[in-house]
Formats: structure tokens, C-alpha cells, sequence
């Protein structure tokens, strides 16, 4: 990955995955290792979302893609959100 400047980030499929996880310690120690992997960074979108950036920004012919926020990081620090009893 690096010698395609790549960096690995944490993805709203892995919050799905680490959610679904029992018990419940368990998904509490999936939820925090992606907390801790994605530290500041947004969580990348599904799959089929960013390859339709990725797409779309070929087409327009932009050198650069960035993705923002997926809107569920939030999801990292609630758990009754996920819902997982507190």
C-alpha cells in the first residue's frame, strides 16, 4: 500500500462487523481497536459509495479523492446508539 501512497483506514463495514460481534466484551474491544485504529480520521464509506467517488472523480478527471466523514463515527462512542445496553 505504500508504494501506491495508500493508507489503511477503518470503514463503516468494520463498525457493522465489530456491532454484530458477541458478547459483548467482545464488541466492546472490536469497537475500540477501530476507535483507536481511526484516532482522528473519518470511518471510509461503504464500499459501493467510495468506488462511486472513485469513479466519478476519474470521470472528472480529478487527480486527488478525499473522502469525509460517513457520518457514523459517531456510532464509536455511543453505545446505546449500536444497541448495545450500556
Amino acid at each position: 500500500m505504500r508504494a501506491a501512497w495508500l493508507e489503511p483506514g477503518a470503514s463503516e463495514v468494520n463498525l457493522l462487523e465489530a456491532s454484530a460481534a458477541s458478547p459483548p466484551s467482545v464488541e466492546a474491544a472490536l469497537i475500540n481497536a477501530i476507535r483507536d485504529f481511526a484516532g482522528e480520521n473519518p470511518l471510509l464509506e461503504w464500499l459501493f459509495a467510495l468506488l462511486k467517488r472513485l469513479g466519478q472523480a476519474m470521470l472528472n478527471g480529478e487527480p486527488v479523492v478525499k473522502t469525509g466523514q460517513s457520518g457514523k463515527e459517531w456510532y464509536l462512542d455511543d453505545p446505546g446508539a449500536r444497541g448495545t445496553p450500556h
